[in-house]
């Protein structure tokens, strides 16, 4: 890479390495382990930057090409994938291959979010790219650092399912499937489920024949040492990223899809006044052919014709709580509302479609006299079917006058 880059950041490396005599970059300590702050390239070094990321990009597409399963073996010996051999550095071949504490660290099954990961597929914006930041730090020897944060969407198993259908090999401690396991403890196809997660990894690059090449990629760990990372509650170089990411096309249309459908449910509930909501108790008490028969003769169970809300005779009482409904005893009914902000809930997954839906409404007391505006707010926690085309459960989180 440009001399002229290696000259700039001297002083900045010297800064680095006073700081933290004595401990190597990639094996510190819990309290430096705070990635360092990203420095800014001269103007002479920018094409090969985008270079070494685009080299980045090509490395990562490779690595997440295959399932943490198939990588088992590779864990386990410190062998360096075939998939990968050719972005590797010839010292890192030659030295470390077959060595479990090598510096490459492959896609692992860990314990995240609920789920056991067991594959991450590396995610790409609407031109096609992966997303990846390669934020560049300096320069080590003749190795340039740079701190990676990988996008992807993982899937895995709920770990109820997980440890039901996996077992840990007292040798390697890894989890492996149990294949005696069958029924209704099986595997299902719908059990699986995808979260988005960010993977950090402390990358370093060197020029090799006119190419560039990985010397080492390590986990972003407070414990990245090989025995430690053989466990799966070892997570510390994952966060957790929206599920729904509005600046990709095809999620941004699922959002207003799904945002859609929870505001046209709670425009449907304008038609509930205090008499309505009387007579919607009294079926709800009756069993769930009474309540739904209500729902959709007063029309708040439908949009254009379709049925959206979706009620099981075994849960709709508790999905579904008659208190959950906005009209509650001090109101005679909603007149309208002021704003309706409906947002990805942190927990939303593939399969568990959940918003926050906060509701500001002008609404007429029970005591007031008629025709008297009271602002109250509402929030909920909404979820929809695997589909995300019906709604299968409300639940009133808080409701207050406004001020």
């Amino acid at each position: 890479m440009n001399k002229k880059l290696k000259l700039l950041t001297v002083s900045t490396l010297l800064a680095i390495t006073i700081s933290g005599a004595g401990c190597d970059f990639f094996d510190r300590d819990v309290d430096d382990n705070i990635p360092l702050p990203g420095i800014e390239s001269p103007a002479t070094s920018l094409g090969e930057d985008r270079a070494v990321q685009e080299f980045l990009g090509t490395y990562f597409s490779d690595l997440f090409s295959k399932s943490v399963e198939d990588y088992s073996q590779n864990l386990i010996e410190g062998s360096i994938p075939v998939n990968i051999t050719g972005h590797i550095a010839s010292r890192t071949l030659d030295e470390g291959n077959n060595n479990p504490e090598i510096g490459i660290h492959i896609p692992r099954m860990v314990e995240f979010g609920g789920l056991a990961i067991l594959d991450y597929n590396l995610m790409r914006d609407d031109s096609g790219s992966p997303m990846i930041d390669a934020n560049y730090i300096g320069v080590s020897g003749e190795s340039f650092i740079y701190y990676v944060k990988v996008d992807v969407k993982a899937n895995g198993l709920p770990n109820n399912v997980f440890y039901t259908n996996y077992v840990q090999n007292e040798e390697t401690l890894l989890f492996e499937r149990d294949e005696s396991v069958s029924g209704e403890d099986a595997i299902k196809e719908e059990d699986y489920d995808e979260i988005k997660l960010r993977l950090k990894y402390d990358v370093e690059v060197i020029q090799e024949n006119g190419s560039y090449k990985v010397f080492r990629q390590t986990e972003a760990n407070y414990k990245p040492k090989f025995q430690n990372r053989r466990f799966i509650l070892n997570n510390d170089f994952i966060d957790r990223i929206p599920y729904l990411d509005e600046n990709i096309t095809a999620e941004r249309e699922i959002y207003e899809k799904e945002k859609a459908l929870v505001e046209s449910f709670f425009n449907n509930l304008l038609l509930i006044d205090r008499e309505r909501m009387s007579l919607l108790r009294t079926n709800w008490d009756n069993g769930i052919d009474s309540f739904q028969r209500f729902l959709l003769d007063i029309g708040v169970s439908t949009v254009d014709n379709k049925n959206i809300l979706l009620l099981d005779e075994e849960t709709y009482k508790e999905r579904f709580n008659i208190l959950a409904f906005p009209l509650q005893a001090s109101i005679r009914r909603l007149i309208s509302y002021k704003s309706t902000d409906v947002v990805v809930h942190p927990g939303y997954t593939k399969n568990n479609k959940v918003y926050f839906v906060r509701l500001e409404a002008n609404t007429e007391k029970a005591n007031a006299i008629v025709g008297n505006v009271t602002p109250y707010t509402f929030e909920y926690v909404v979820t929809l079917d695997d589909k995300g085309e019906m709604i299968s459960s409300i639940k009133l989180e808080e409701y207050a006058q406004a001020k």
